[in-house]
C-alpha cells in the first residue's frame, strides 16, 4: 500500500452546514453564480475539471481560504473504486477492482 496519497475534495456541504441560516444549493448557485450541476460536482468530486473562479467565489461567500474550502483526504491504495471517474476503463482504474 502507498502511504501518505490524498485525494483532494471540496467541503461544500460542510460549509453550508456551518452557516446559521438554512442553505440549499439553489441558494448557493444564486449567490456564487455558479451553475447547482457544477455546485454538486465539485462537491461529489467527480467535476472533471475545477475553475479558479469557482473557487475564488466560493471562498468569498463562504469567507474562507481555498485551504478551508480544499481538503486533502488521505487515501489507501489500491483503490477499489475509480479515482477519475471520467476516466473509467483506463490505467486510473485499480487493478483489483
Amino acid at each position: 500500500m502507498n502511504e501518505g496519497t490524498t485525494i483532494m475534495r471540496m467541503r461544500l456541504t460542510e460549509l453550508m452546514k456551518e452557516r446559521r441560516e438554512k442553505m440549499t444549493w439553489a441558494a448557493l448557485e444564486n449567490a456564487t453564480g455558479i451553475r447547482k450541476a457544477t455546485l454538486l460536482a465539485l462537491d461529489k468530486g467527480t467535476a472533471k475539471s475545477v475553475r479558479l473562479e469557482h473557487i475564488d467565489a466560493l471562498c468569498t461567500y463562504f469567507q474562507v481560504k481555498a485551504g478551508d474550502l480544499i481538503m486533502a483526504e488521505p487515501v489507501r491504495l489500491p483503490l477499489a473504486a475509480d479515482v477519475r471517474p471520467d476516466m473509467k476503463g483506463n490505467k486510473y482504474r485499480s487493478e483489483a477492482g
